[in-house]
């Protein structure tokens, strides 16, 4: 399984249906920041799986690894967009994470 992390940002995936990847993208939620993913096309892509991975060593403010999981269902092209933001706030995201999905 392919797997995309902040350094991927930007860049394009080539797939076939029944293909799978994962994105993994570092999170602190204990300061209020979250990774937001805006919504797609699903006949093309599912997630599979969404989870958090806290830090293996617990600690006050300390972040951990969000990480979804996709698989390719249909034929087509989009874009996937992550904004790294409080949900309580308004105006540009702290960070943000794109990537390009072909299925073909």
């Amino acid at each position: 399984m392919t797997t995309y992390a902040e350094r991927d940002d930007g860049t394009s995936a080539s797939l076939t249906p029944g293909d799978v990847f994962a994105v993994r993208l570092a999170e602190t939620p204990t300061t209020g920041y979250r990774w937001h993913l805006s919504d797609w096309d699903h006949s093309i892509l599912e997630v599979t799986r969404e989870e958090f991975h806290p830090p293996s060593t617990p600690r006050s403010g300390a972040g951990g690894e969000h990480v979804w999981e996709f698989v390719a269902r249909a034929p087509g092209h989009l874009s996937l967009h992550w904004a790294y933001r409080r949900r309580w706030e308004s105006g540009s995201p702290a960070k943000t994470f794109s990537l390009t999905v072909s299925v073909s």
